[in-house]
């Protein structure tokens, strides 16, 4: 899934407080190898959404691409 401008986006209401946050994270791996593929992919996507289930976090996108670079 992409993140295009159309999405609507919902402010989120708690007891104290209303928010609307983004972040945007891009890690590299180190010494640019190709590693993020096949099982190391699907084991990373896993545990990211199960951090941001942990963290009452909602993941407009996710997007793992191995380095095209080298």
């Amino acid at each position: 899934m992409r993140y295009t401008c159309d999405m609507v986006q919902a402010y989120r209401r708690k007891t104290t407080s209303v928010s609307l946050i983004n972040y945007h994270f891009v890690w590299c791996p180190k010494y640019r190898r190709k590693m993020l593929d096949g099982p190391v992919k699907t084991r990373l996507e896993t545990l990211i959404r199960e951090v941001a289930v942990d963290l009452d976090c909602t993941i407009l996108a996710l997007e793992v691409m191995a380095d095209l670079a080298t």
